[in-house]
């Protein structure tokens, strides 16, 4: 076996690729919750006749948010 495979990457290739899958996450996250807020709070409102739901019933909108 050579040196790198018995010793695994280096703390900095580590500290990227970690860095790396959080921003990659976080983008996917706020992508998916910004969709997500758009169909609850602007499509599906106004389908089912609450305009604001989070204005009109905040516990019904956290709840569906969450």
């Amino acid at each position: 076996m050579t040196e790198t495979q018995v010793r695994g990457p280096s703390t900095g290739r580590q500290v990227w690729n970690f860095t790396r899958h959080f921003l990659e996450m976080c983008l996917a996250m706020c992508v998916g919750g910004g969709i997500l807020n758009i169909l609850v709070f602007v499509a599906g409102a106004t389908l089912f006749g609450y305009p604001d739901l989070r204005e009109t019933d905040p516990a019904v909108a956290l709840l569906l948010i969450a």
